[in-house]
């Protein structure tokens, strides 16, 4: 029987950054800054998994074939409207077999209220 497992981290990055790498569990932010939230999705197993990413609140939806002990990251630029605390998660199922294996991980960002500008 071959291993099989799934890893998702999730983080959070203020601004568009071109690529992903590991960032903060929860970053602060006016109403519209952009953010960066960013999955590294690893393939500990010892076979290819078909992997769908989704964080319904973000809006990510990302699926792709990952190999047996490789990672890869998925991005998701949008903006801070309000508090938002959600869970990516990864789901992997063997390209040959119909068990699925399933990881979450938390991020989010908090909206710092606008202070009103003195004269």
């Amino acid at each position: 029987i071959l291993n099989i497992g799934i890893n998702i981290e999730k983080t959070v990055h203020l601004g568009n950054i071109p690529a992903c790498f590991d960032g903060q569990e929860l970053e602060y932010g006016f109403s519209g800054t952009v953010v960066t939230y960013c999955y590294k999705v690893t393939n500990p197993g010892e076979v290819p998994l078909n992997v769908v990413v989704t964080d319904g609140p973000v809006g990510t939806n990302e699926s792709f074939l990952l190999p047996a002990g490789l990672s890869t990251w998925v991005k998701k630029v949008s903006s801070i409207t309000a508090d938002l605390s959600s869970q990516g998660i990864a789901v992997g199922t063997p390209t040959d077999a119909d068990k699925t294996v399933t990881d979450m991980d938390p991020a989010g960002v908090k909206l710092v209220p606008n202070k009103p500008v003195c004269e």
